[in-house]
């Protein structure tokens, strides 16, 4: 069950050095040692050519029309 208008503020991160370490890998790579989950569709691209990021992920679930999930979770993400 979805529980719309929830916010969970304490996310557990992960640890640094995981981090750290995944930086170094592709993304298909990663995705491939997940057993190939969490892969996001082929239309998604980066804003700008190079961009890069690892790190914990902050999810929102939103109401059609409806964005304020999108601010209040962006609240929610830390360096890491």
């Amino acid at each position: 069950m979805h529980h719309l208008g929830v916010v969970h503020r304490t996310v557990d991160r992960a640890d640094p050095a995981a981090v750290e370490a995944l930086s170094r890998f592709g993304v298909a790579t990663v995705h491939e040692a997940m057993g190939r989950l969490g892969l996001m569709r082929p239309y998604m691209r980066p804003v700008y050519e190079g961009a890069k990021l690892c790190g914990t992920a902050v999810t929102a679930l939103l109401q059609p029309g409806d964005n304020w999930m999108l601010h209040v979770a962006a609240e929610q993400v830390r360096e890491g």
